[in-house]
């Protein structure tokens, strides 16, 4: 559910490079859509000084998660949401209307836009809504009944959050999950064949729907339940005026201990255990 020292490893030594490279596509892209992908006289620098600054602030982020982030519920919760925005809303909607162009349907951007958009939202909603009620948090609020669910991944004692049990927190199976992962996918199919062409052997035609597949079922069976878990768990520490902690929290501290730059831009910096 939280980063674990597995996964921290690999994350925040590479951060800085990480984010600034996303940023730089992300740029990218919100450039082509705002000149619906057919660059002008005079728009190369534009386009060049929009990319560096969305470069700049991934490498600043970067420089955040490698030496300062806490990777706790809070954070957890912002990084989601952040993501989701930047990677399935933005980005994704940004591929979307890229296809749209190429398809020879720029007319149709709107339309488009507004068929992706709830084809992946809408899964993130069902899936937030069906780990709540798996949890019987909205019945369980007051009695605290819903805690049990955790059980093997919080520690609701002493405030520890284990991040390599989160499988213990996977929601029920449902035989209406599978609909609303496939339904976004189904729907789309013969819209997209009257926006993209109409031509079943173009690329784009395939492409769109497997993105919308693919973030479908991102949301629904990863992000919206993570998202349930976090937030009930967010509101259990405004509840007590206590913060979770993350288990794995002083190796990720140990691991940042070694960078070059700890010294100065850690917190609570000391010198590096010696193996």
């Amino acid at each position: 559910m939280l980063v674990t020292i597995e996964r921290a490893t690999f994350l925040v030594p590479r951060a800085p490079y990480i984010f600034s490279a996303f940023n730089a596509f992300l740029g990218l892209l919100v450039v082509g859509v705002a000149i619906e992908f057919k660059a002008g006289d005079g728009q190369g620098w534009f386009v060049l000084m929009t990319t560096l600054v969305f470069s700049c602030v991934g490498i600043i982020h970067g420089i955040f998660v490698k030496y300062k982030a806490k990777f706790s519920v809070q954070y957890e919760i912002n990084s989601i949401i952040l993501g989701y925005l930047l990677l399935a809303v933005a980005m994704g909607g940004g591929a979307a209307l890229l296809a749209a162009d190429v398809s020879g349907a720029s007319h149709k951007r709107l339309i488009v836009l507004i068929i992706y958009e709830l084809s992946i939202l809408l899964p993130l909603w069902f899936g937030a809504k069906r780990r709540f009620s798996g949890l019987g948090y909205y019945q369980a609020v007051r009695t605290g009944e819903w805690k049990k669910k955790f059980k093997g991944a919080v520690d609701f004692d002493r405030y520890i959050v284990m991040p390599d049990r989160s499988a213990a927190l996977s929601p029920e199976r449902s035989p209406l999950a599978s609909v609303w992962m496939w339904a976004p996918v189904t729907v789309n199919v013969p819209l997209l064949f009257q926006i993209y062409t109409g031509s079943k052997n173009n690329a784009i035609f395939l492409a769109v729907p497997l993105l919308v597949g693919a973030f479908a079922y991102l949301s629904l069976k990863v992000l919206g339940p993570k998202i349930a878990n976090l937030y009930v768990l967010r509101q259990y520490e405004k509840q007590t005026s206590r913060r979770f902690v993350n288990a794995d929290y002083e190796k990720i501290q140990e691991l940042r201990r070694t960078f070059f730059l700890s010294r100065w831009l850690m917190k609570d910096y000391r010198p590096a255990a010696k193996q």
